[in-house]
């Protein structure tokens, strides 16, 4: 994060208005040649960079936490647009492992643990995945919101209803609500 940044971080906190970092987002990070040359033919994407997303936002959630932006605007919200959730448990404590080992020699200046921070500033969306509604309690039932993707390829749309039933089975009534419409209710103040 640059101090340049600064300004946009701060009116973002001060008005309240979510950031939204899509799946597939790389930064200044360069493209593989494969993915370059299927965009510049005009190809459609291959499974390997529609499946890779998932993996490239942890990067990129933790640059955003350990640059130490969210101790600076500390009511700053992130949202993980189509990011999945059932890698965050693992991330969540390879990061806190991480931080706990190398805090001192690497001069971290977090106020918090890197899990504490994402539990606080970051949401993220998903479409179907069992797993990660099987293990909300780690990722955080506060921090996730089901997605439909509707009209793209991936939605489940006009399957959604049961696809609901099958993920959130046996999920208390008041999560299942959390998950699939309070949160973002909620964080985008619609009543």
């Amino acid at each position: 994060m640059s101090e340049a940044d600064y300004p946009f971080w701060e009116a973002a906190e001060i008005l309240d208005t979510p950031i939204h970092v899509h799946i597939g987002i790389q930064g200044g990070r360069k493209q593989s040649t494969a993915s370059s040359a299927a965009k510049q033919s005009g190809a459609l994407p291959g499974l390997a960079q529609m499946g890779a997303g998932i993996a490239g936002i942890s990067q990129t959630i933790a640059e955003f936490i350990y640059s130490e932006l969210y101790d600076r605007y500390p009511k700053l919200q992130m949202v993980g647009v189509e990011v999945g959730a059932g890698w965050v448990p693992a991330f969540l404590e390879h990061m806190d492992d991480h931080y706990w080992r190398n805090r001192t020699w690497t001069n971290c200046n977090l106020k918090m643990v890197p899990s504490d921070y994402f539990h606080r500033n970051w949401k993220i969306t998903f479409i179907r995945e069992p797993f990660a509604v099987n293990n909300r309690h780690i990722i955080g039932v506060k921090n996730m919101m089901w997605s439909t993707d509707y009209p793209h390829h991936r939605c489940d749309w006009p399957y959604s209803r049961r696809l609901i039933d099958e993920m959130f089975f046996e999920v208390p009534a008041s999560e299942r609500e959390d998950i699939i419409c309070n949160n973002a209710r909620e964080l985008y103040q619609l009543g």
